[in-house]
């Protein structure tokens, strides 16, 4: 009766006790009643791919049970086992039910249906940028290697614009585990006084994974178009500007609830117009996050990224790595941060136009801030600074920037 009363009840230390005392009763011993024990010791331990299997043996054995099909129902969908979870629900709400048993049972069946539904998103930042065309200061001198002097003429412009994007998700569940999938994106910048540096980027992938509990991994070939205003050089309107196709691999995987890892990987190659096709090439790109989150109101977080760029002109080829630390903080009185810095090293492959073997230092660092009270439309505006400098030992690669913009991101 204890232990019955323990599994009635969810108890994990109590069943703990208990399962190791009821195993050794020989006579009249009810198997089932230890497996029970473990599936729920199991799910609350967050060894959700164990528990399923355990109930799975359960439900085969015992299918009159509504309240083991329930928890096997709940084990299913917390291990992204959809479509098994919402057939055991619906089995539950077909059987002679209450009312109010059956609306919650509606209510697990929507959130399942939502999870395979359309999902859009979208971002808007009003932009202050005070060196858009990325030169080192006027003024800037470099020696040459026949000991004449060079001197930079261009003055730093700024911009103000908006940056904006738009994504569309849909993920369909299938059998174990598994699903497709199909993203569609639109990102950019437009300068209301800069219109030559306006950028437009679209990119479609359609592919699938793998999800449970604890890991989540994602393979999607995908094809990408761009659009630039050919910067200095432009004429106020956009024009192709490349067009890239090749496979992304995203993975997420849990190592304990306060711990996460996630893993980006991307093989593609860029084909540029004519008059930049001394940029065509092969892209590599390896992203890994590392996140700890030790509280609700906290996170730290901390990445690497590798990356290969391929180039016709080897001097726009390079290979770079970068680290990244990042906090996010909710404070007192709503008040939300989070502060990001990375450092970067990029090696050039080959001779610039003034011979150097171009390295570049690059330093960025972020801050958002944000009240967690303030929303409309479902919209909490964040305001954000960001500050990047690049450290070159080709002095007219050398320059700093920052922005200051308002974010509003809405997910729907």
């Amino acid at each position: 009766k204890l232990l019955v009363e323990a599994i009635r009840l969810n108890e994990t230390e109590g069943l703990k006790v208990l399962l190791p005392l009821y195993a050794k009763v020989e006579k009249n011993r009810d198997d089932s009643l230890i497996d029970w024990g473990n599936a729920i010791i199991a799910m609350n331990e967050g060894r959700t791919a164990e528990a399923v299997t355990l109930y799975r043996k359960l439900i085969s054995n015992l299918p009159d049970n509504r309240m083991l099909r329930f928890q096997t129902a709940l084990a299913l969908y917390r291990n992204n086992e959809m479509i098994a979870a919402k057939e055991q629900l619906q089995k539950l709400r077909s059987g002679n039910v209450s009312e109010a048993d059956r609306k919650t049972l509606d209510e697990f069946i929507t959130a399942i249906d939502r999870r395979d539904s359309w999902s859009f998103s979208g971002s808007l930042s009003y932009i202050h940028d005070n060196n858009i065309n990325n030169v080192a200061p006027k003024g800037t001198r470099m020696q040459l290697s026949n000991g004449r002097y060079l001197e930079s003429n261009r003055d730093q412009e700024k911009a103000n614009g908006i940056s904006y994007s738009i994504d569309v998700d849909k993920k369909w569940s299938l059998t174990d585990n598994f699903y497709s999938s199909l993203h569609g994106s639109v990102s950019g910048a437009y300068y209301f006084n800069k219109k030559s540096y306006n950028d437009v980027t679209t990119r479609i992938a359609a592919g699938g994974g793998f999800r449970n509990a604890r890991i989540d991994v994602e393979v999607t070939p995908f094809v990408q178009k761009r659009f630039y205003g050919r910067g200095s050089n432009g004429d106020d309107k956009l024009h192709a500007y490349s067009s890239s196709a090749g496979l992304h691999v995203d993975s997420s995987y849990w190592i304990d609830p306060k711990w996460r890892l996630q893993t980006g990987l991307e093989f593609g190659y860029d084909d540029h117009v004519k008059i930049y096709d001394y940029l065509d090439g092969k892209r590599i790109s390896l992203n890994n996050t590392l996140m700890f989150s030790p509280s609700q109101k906290q996170y730290w977080f901390t990445g690497l990224d590798l990356s290969h760029k391929g180039a016709r002109s080897a001097s726009d080829a390079y290979d770079r790595f970068g680290l990244r630390l990042g906090w996010g903080q909710e404070w007192g009185k709503g008040i939300s941060t989070r502060l990001m810095g990375s450092y970067g090293k990029r090696f050039a492959k080959g001779e610039d136009f003034f011979g150097i073997d171009r390295k570049d230092n690059e330093y960025n660092a972020n801050l958002a801030v944000w009240h967690r009270g303030v929303h409309f439309f479902g919209i909490t505006p964040r305001l954000v600074f960001s500050y990047s400098k690049i450290d070159s030992n080709n002095k007219f690669y050398s320059y700093d920037s920052s922005k200051v913009y308002m974010d509003f991101t809405k997910t729907f």
